[in-house]
């Protein structure tokens, strides 16, 4: 809709509304993991994907107690998620199958 307000000459700028703005930026640093744990506890559930941002938390969801969360049969997930954060990695998600 048009001003006609202006009260001096010059030049003018006006911002019409076009509808639906550009889409803005997302963070694309989230890394995701499923694999095998050594345990499942602490709220996390089998087959459903849990916020991870330290190796600390990795362990109260993921880790026996006492543990240092690598599983006994080799898991490669532990290995992955550990490295991740080794890296300055920050949060993750990670989906234990077992």
């Amino acid at each position: 809709m048009a001003r006609l307000d202006y009260f001096a000459p010059g030049v003018y700028v006006e911002e019409v509304d076009r509808g639906s703005r550009p889409i803005e930026g997302l963070p694309t640093a989230i890394a995701g993991f499923v694999g095998f744990t050594e345990d499942v506890r602490g709220g996390a559930e089998l087959y459903r994907p849990v916020m991870i941002t330290t190796w600390n938390q990795y362990l109260e969801y993921f880790g026996r107690p006492n543990s240092d969360g690598f599983t006994d049969f080799g898991a490669y997930l532990p290995f992955s998620v550990y490295g991740w954060f080794l890296n300055g990695g920050g949060r993750c998600w990670v989906t234990s199958i077992g």
